[in-house]
């Protein structure tokens, strides 16, 4: 599963998992059933930064379709969750950036531990806004640069555009001090749907069309 993703190959550990800075760390998801056979394990993860980190770390959980049990890593967790292969709000992204901030400055000793799915796409936007919102570095794709050097052996990280083009967003955000906190809402309408080649309506053996909506809050 990991493919292209840095790994932890030390101290008898084998994880898919990689060191961003000193105290960031992007991992993929920690499974508790067979997936633990070809994902990270759920019990390793945890024997892990208890002994590396112990009383100083913290998991941040950015899967929507997976959720932790409440005592899961003692309880030293948060969930800012969203659907795979798409962007974060700005709202939830300077919500994680706010909630990491202060972790951190609260002991030199603490780390935190981001994971999504795959440990890739999503944790990488997060800690890329993150290292935007720390101010250790002060352009998106520089940001986006180091994290895919330090994530991936191909250097490769966040790769799909909607999640590149928000890191930017988050960027001019900052750069323009906007108080995400409270950001307004914006009201969109769909009036076109354009189809380029159309596919076949007919009764006999032809698709049938539909629309879904999600909203997100």
């Amino acid at each position: 599963v990991s493919k292209q993703k840095k790994r932890f190959d030390n101290d008898g550990y084998s994880l898919d998992l990689a060191y961003i800075t000193e105290n960031i760390i992007a991992m993929g998801y920690p499974s508790q059933n067979y997936e633990k056979i070809f994902r990270n394990s759920m019990k390793e993860v945890y024997n892990f930064l208890n002994e590396r980190h112990k009383n100083h770390y913290k998991v941040y959980n950015l899967c929507s379709e997976r959720k932790y049990q409440k005592n899961c890593f003692d309880g030293m967790f948060e969930e800012y969750p969203f659907d795979d292969h798409q962007p974060p709000t700005l709202q939830l992204i300077y919500k994680f950036c706010e909630s990491i901030n202060q972790w951190l400055n609260q002991h030199p000793y603490n780390v935190v531990a981001v994971h999504c799915k795959a440990g890739k796409g999503r944790t990488g936007v997060m800690i890329c806004c993150y290292l935007l919102f720390s101010g250790q570095f002060e352009k998106a794709y520089d940001a986006i640069r180091y994290y895919g050097i330090m994530r991936t052996k191909n250097k490769k990280g966040v790769t799909i555009p909607s999640q590149i083009r928000y890191i930017t967003y988050f960027q001019i955000a900052l750069n323009n001090q906007w108080n995400l906190e409270n950001f307004p809402e914006i009201e969109l309408k769909l009036k076109v749907i354009k189809l380029i080649t159309v596919p076949n309506f007919n009764l006999f053996g032809g698709c049938r069309a539909f629309l879904s909506k999600k909203l997100q809050k």
